[in-house]
């Protein structure tokens, strides 16, 4: 898989234009992540599938393909895990945040990020609202 993005171009995959997903409720959602951590911070997801993908990056080129609806990680993470995927999910249809809610910020001193939630517009809203 080749994944690309230019800001203001588009997301493809494998030469093929990317778009977020359908937009579903959580309810009937595929998460990438872990159940445990996330459902921890959120609560209950009762009907949510969640698969673990080890790789943040390689979750968020797939919330872009449409290949999951959603992805959240709550722990830190770093800008360079980060920066090429947002754009992905942002050229794809799609929203990215860190996990409270606040737009990523880039090149601090420690090149930390607070977690990231990524999604369609309506499910990125859900989920930073159960995790807040």
């Amino acid at each position: 898989e080749v994944f690309e993005a230019i800001k203001g171009g588009g997301a493809r995959r494998n030469g093929f234009e990317m778009r977020i997903g359908v937009e579903r409720p959580l309810a009937s959602s595929t998460v990438l992540g872990s159940a445990t951590v996330i459902q921890e911070k959120a609560g209950p997801m009762d009907g949510t599938e969640f698969r673990k993908v080890h790789s943040i990056a390689y979750r968020m080129a797939l919330v872009a393909s449409g290949g999951a609806d959603g992805t959240v990680a709550t722990n830190a993470l770093h800008d360079w895990d980060l920066a090429a995927a947002e754009v992905l999910v942002l050229e794809a249809g799609g929203a990215v945040s860190d996990r409270n809610g606040a737009e990523l910020r880039y090149n601090s001193e420690d090149a930390v990020v607070a977690g990231v939630v990524a999604a369609s517009p309506e499910l990125h809203a859900e989920l930073v609202s159960r995790l807040n």
